[in-house]
């Protein structure tokens, strides 16, 4: 299903980031979601799922998505979709068809190391920054609490969180949830939401999340014509 985007911007920056990285093939890297949209919202993730022997192409540029069309790629994928059509609303998943996800970097890297990690954010950054400004997204949803923290200091703003949500995690408790105020030195203040990581949704994040979610940032999911 080809819905009205900006195929152009998107051909153009993928060319210059294979210059800026020397990588030539999405085996090794994979930057849009899907069809590039200026939204409301915006998802953003850590980097790419699978490696460059293990991964599933999704023919974003022909306006397929890798929420509906890739959705079965893995859990993490799996359980993103989900979360998103509960924020619309629907169970249909073309309700996802113009919703704008990224990551903080772009390199497919199972297992990157720390130091790694910060050289993908300083290589994706700048056209990080020019996604945003094009999308210009009011909210901005972290797949994993940490996210926020480690985007903002990444783009050299802040990020100031309120209390978090706590639930299980195994024997112990991790972050289900906290609202941040997201200050971006290239691009305004934005409100920001950490969630328990995507690929860990479990009974009790579904419950306690999900509706705080879908009151949040329902309003602001964009239609999928």
């Amino acid at each position: 299903m080809k819905i009205d985007a900006n195929y152009d911007l998107m051909r153009d920056v993928d060319s210059r980031f294979r210059a800026a990285s020397g990588l030539r093939s999405r085996a090794h890297y994979s930057i849009f979601y899907g069809p590039l949209r200026r939204s409301r919202i915006l998802m953003i993730n850590a980097n790419p799922g699978g490696s460059p022997s293990s991964y599933q192409i999704v023919d974003v540029e022909g306006g397929e998505h890798e929420y509906i069309e890739g959705k079965h790629s893995g859990q993490t994928t799996r359980n993103g979709a989900e979360m998103l059509m509960h924020i619309a609303g629907s169970s249909n998943p073309e309700s996802l068809r113009g919703v704008q996800v990224l990551n903080r970097y772009f390199r497919r890297s199972p297992g990157v190391d720390k130091k790694s990690e910060q050289s993908h954010m300083k290589e994706a950054r700048p056209f990080l920054n020019e996604l945003l400004n094009y999308i210009q997204p009011e909210a901005i949803l972290f797949g994993g609490d940490s996210g926020v923290d480690i985007f903002a200091r990444a783009h050299g703003g802040t990020a100031i969180g309120g209390d978090p949500i706590k639930g299980p995690n195994g024997s112990n408790e991790a972050n289900y949830f906290r609202e941040y105020e997201l200050r971006l030195p290239e691009y305004r203040t934005v409100a920001a939401y950490g969630v328990y990581h995507p690929s860990k949704m479990n009974r009790v994040f579904r419950e306690t999340v999900f509706p705080i979610l879908r009151d949040r940032l329902g309003p602001l999911m964009p239609s999928a014509t």
